[in-house]
């Protein structure tokens, strides 16, 4: 592995360490797609996300609240 390789996944663990997760990140950790994330945030509903640029995020903890509140 090269060290851009090396240094991008140590900036991925420690992300991912503090609770920010990609849209296809959070699809997988919430059981749902990354289709249908982009879809909730283009008609309203689905978890709260953040967006940073043109990247899209979302916390753990609003991720577990989002949950929660559906009953899972």
């Amino acid at each position: 592995a090269t060290q851009i390789d090396l240094a991008k996944g140590a900036a991925r663990k420690a992300r991912i360490a503090r609770g920010l997760l990609t849209p296809v990140e959070a699809a997988d950790y919430i059981g749902s797609t990354e289709g249908t994330l982009r879809w909730q945030r283009c008609r309203g509903g689905g978890p709260t996300y953040h967006k940073d640029g043109g990247r899209y995020f979302y916390l753990k903890d609003e991720l577990d609240a989002y949950q929660a509140a559906r009953g899972r």
